[in-house]
């Protein structure tokens, strides 16, 4: 894929339309439809800028992972899904419904140009990753989001505020959901019924599911928001009364799930997503680090 990171590049210079053009009259739109079919979320958005000629077969309706909504009859056992980069790439576990911080090694990727953040913000219905031309498509779990080495666009073009005084990149937070990819469906093909579990320790059950519905299909935003409502909720009783003991609060102090975790709270990501007899969609995140 080295030739078609350095052909985006290229579309960053003066000289980048007319570059850009040239190479694209080489094949034709069959040619290459097959090319952009193998690239993954990022990269597929890279291309877009190339010329308008890439940009209009990349908006074609075979790259449409994570944009097409639920159709009944496509998820049953042992169907591949693929999960939307976007809920591995903010923090799963200190996300409130308000904000989901971006994780710092998403969006610091120096192969992303602020030409992709504007691409982006500009139109909602951008793709977001590949699909192979027969329709069936390719598991994007490992799929890098498109956010790139500066700040994403804000919905309203407008730069998310850092939560952070020091201007660098490295000390910036970036909010998930003012993405426009926050808006896009959680899994692919999309599910109307999405089964979270976050943990099984501290007291905590894997049965403890968080379950999130949408007869036109589960999107991101939902998904967040779901989880961080699980996380605010009253931790189990046990682990409550020590974390109570621990801090010196009184007993009628509420102690919110997240507060229990301690150092062990960074999100790892996610097992591969199952489907379940009932056609919906389970997901289990991984071990939490320390």
């Amino acid at each position: 894929m080295a030739t078609v990171d350095k052909l985006a590049d290229a579309s960053s210079a003066a000289s980048a339309p007319s570059l850009g053009e040239a190479i694209a009259s080489r094949l034709p739109d069959e040619t290459w439809t097959q090319i952009l079919a193998s690239l993954d979320y990022r990269r597929l958005l890279r291309m877009r800028r190339v010329c308008k000629r890439f940009k209009r077969l990349v908006e074609d309706q075979k790259f449409k992972l994570f944009r097409r909504g639920f159709i009944g009859g496509e998820l049953k056992p042992g169907k591949k899904v693929a999960i939307h980069p976007l809920l591995s790439s903010v923090d799963c576990v200190g996300v409130t419904v308000t904000w989901a911080a971006v994780l710092s090694g998403c969006y610091h990727d120096q192969s992303i140009s602020r030409h992709d953040h504007d691409d982006v913000a500009a139109a909602p219905s951008s793709p977001s990753a590949s699909s192979n031309s027969d329709g069936d498509e390719d598991d994007s779990t490992s799929a890098k989001l498109a956010l790139g080495s500066h700040a994403a666009e804000h919905k309203s073009s407008q730069e998310v505020p850092a939560v952070k005084d020091d201007a660098s990149d490295d000390l910036k937070e970036f909010n998930g959901l003012e993405y426009p990819a926050a808006e896009e469906f959680a899994t692919s093909p999309a599910c109307k019924e999405l089964r979270v579990s976050m943990m099984g320790e501290h007291g905590f059950s894997k049965n403890d599911e968080i379950v999130v519905k949408d007869s036109t299909g589960v999107k991101c935003d939902r998904v967040l928001k779901a989880i961080a409502k699980y996380w605010a909720k009253a931790a189990p009783a046990a682990a409550a009364r020590q974390v109570r003991a621990e801090n010196g609060w009184p007993k009628e102090h509420k102690v919110c799930r997240n507060e229990v975790l301690s150092d062990h709270r960074f999100f790892e990501g996610w097992r591969p997503a199952v489907v379940k007899a009932n056609g919906s969609v389970y997901l289990e995140a991984l071990r939490f680090g320390s």
